[in-house]
């Protein structure tokens, strides 16, 4: 009887492997938790971090997506066979201006699993649509130089998240309450602005005040 189960538990303990490497930092596109994915297949990536045996690699990956608040994923990779430090998100259509969980894990070639490693990312205007109720703002005089464009709007419960999605055709600074939005200098990005402007996108909970 007792050898019987002494035998058991030894089998359970062999059966769970450690890894023999760990996961350092996981992004998507290449960032630390992005606010702004708006590709319709990000890309989620990974920076191996300790090896503890010689010859220690990673043989599978499985990435997860879930909700902010949730513990179901949306979209699970499954184990997939690779060798290459990035995989390609594959399920369904990620809403516009949607924060996001994801996590990582890595099989080693010794058969372990590393840890799960978590972060969180969030979608930016991915649809066309999304512009639809945006309108370019401008000095009356467009010979003026650095114009002040300012605006008011009034806020009347607590709020749980807020972004500010902005471009401009040159260089902005935008401020929220007499606060400096973001770390960006010369932003936005210079592009062909006759045929596109890219935009950026700051989280701007903390500086929103009721009232």
């Amino acid at each position: 009887m007792y050898a019987a189960t002494f035998m058991h538990v030894l089998a359970l303990a062999a059966a769970v492997t450690a890894a023999q490497i760990s996961i350092a930092s996981v992004t998507v596109n290449d960032l630390v938790t992005p606010l702004g994915v708006d590709n319709a297949a990000p890309t989620f990536g990974w920076i191996i971090g300790s090896v503890a045996a010689r010859g220690a690699s990673f043989t599978a990956a499985q990435v997860q997506v879930l909700p902010a608040t949730g513990t179901s994923p949306l979209w699970d990779s499954g184990t997939v066979a690779t060798n290459v430090t990035r995989l390609v998100y594959s399920g369904k259509s990620l809403p516009s201006r949607t924060n996001f969980n994801f996590q990582v894990r890595l099989l080693d070639n010794s058969g372990g699993w590393t840890k799960w490693s978590t972060s969180t990312f969030a979608t930016g205007l991915v649809a066309d649509e999304d512009w639809e109720s945006a309108q370019w703002i401008g000095a009356a005089n467009p010979s003026v130089d650095q114009p002040i464009l300012r605006t008011d709007f009034d806020v009347s419960r607590e709020i749980a998240s807020a972004k500010l999605f902005i471009t401009a055709i040159g260089g902005y600074e935008a401020y929220l309450n007499g606060q400096r939005v973001g770390d960006l200098y010369l932003a936005s990005s210079w592009t062909q602005y006759a045929k596109r402007s890219s935009y950026d996108t700051h989280d701007v909970t903390k500086q929103i005040i009721e009232g």
